[in-house]
């Protein structure tokens, strides 16, 4: 009975955590950040610039934002795979290591508690993970998403005809992301072009999905990058109802994105929360009740990606 009471009491406090998120999401602002990395590391030099922009309107247009040349130093045989800011605030950065190393650690977690931990690079934790990477593969993006499930993309380093270029792995919480237990692997339909390669990967608070693609070596006077839109899971699940947008950014030509995260829709100018807010409230609630009652079962291992396709 106490273990049932306990256990009752956390998921209320979930339920009401994302019940009073999901009410207050039209009073928010929309901040998207961008992260570039150096692609070859320079002694004495700044490894990390953070993009932030206050609105997806200023994203789109690139305009109004900030640069902040970040503190981290990034190990000369790891990079950035992924960038996401979870519900509660916190900044949480990937690095894997550049040439699989058998026996070796191949992502490590960097976690800060809040924006500003992270932009003075101080009070985080450090977490080697427990998921192994197929050689062929590499971390595209990664995602913590509004109620919690934390979410990795795997893309192929060479594409091959006929092949999946794009692996989603997803875990309903942090533990069982810091576990690597419990999760769904995914094969994903979108196919892309072999000149580019994903950059980042985001869940917005509303629960749209986007993707950022970058062209793998830049050439004048052409996009560098492409955001890929969807409205739900559903949508990029299928690859269906998307929009494709070619962005203004444009990139050094010795810095590669490594991540971004994009935020909820400005609120209406009247301040009045919009209609949709109750019925996401009642799916939320309904997803995470059905979420506790169901079981969890791992289809296969992260190593495995790319074998069977």
């Amino acid at each position: 009975m106490a273990a049932f009471w306990s256990s009752g009491i956390a998921r209320l406090r979930t339920l009401l955590f994302v019940a009073g998120l999901i009410v207050s999401l039209p009073s928010v602002a929309a901040p998207v950040h961008l992260i570039f990395e150096r692609d070859i590391d320079v002694s004495g030099q700044t490894d990390l610039f953070l993009i932030s922009y206050a609105s997806q309107a200023d994203f789109l247009s690139d305009t109004g934002f900030t640069q902040t040349a970040l503190p981290q130093s990034i190990a000369g045989n790891f990079s950035l795979g992924g960038f996401s800011v979870d519900p509660l605030g916190g900044w949480h950065l990937i690095f894997e290591r550049d040439i699989d190393v058998v026996g070796q650690t191949d992502l490590f977690l960097i976690s800060y508690a809040s924006q500003a931990d992270f932009l003075s690079d101080t009070g985080f934790t450090q977490t080697a993970l427990p998921q192994s990477i197929a050689g062929n593969f590499s971390l595209g993006g990664f995602s913590v998403d509004p109620l919690g499930g934390w979410h990795l993309i795997f893309e192929r380093d060479i594409d091959v005809v006929g092949q999946t270029d794009l692996f989603l792995i997803s875990y309903a919480s942090q533990a069982d992301f810091l576990s690597d237990t419990g999760f769904t692997q995914t094969a994903l339909p979108q196919s892309i072009a072999g000149n580019f390669s994903l950059g980042g990967f985001s869940v917005d608070p509303l629960g749209g999905w986007h993707l950022i693609f970058e062209r793998d070596i830049d050439v004048v006077g052409q996009t560098d990058l492409f955001l890929i839109s969807y409205a739900s899971q559903a949508d990029f699940l299928s690859d269906t109802g998307f929009t494709q947008t070619a962005m203004p950014q444009s990139i050094a030509g010795n810095f590669s994105l490594g991540g971004f995260y994009i935020g909820v829709s400005a609120p209406p100018p009247n301040g009045v929360p919009e209609p949709g807010s109750m019925p996401l409230l009642a799916l939320a609630v309904a997803m995470l009740w059905l979420f506790g009652r169901l079981p969890h079962r791992p289809i296969c291992r992260a190593d495995s990606i790319g074998s069977s396709t």
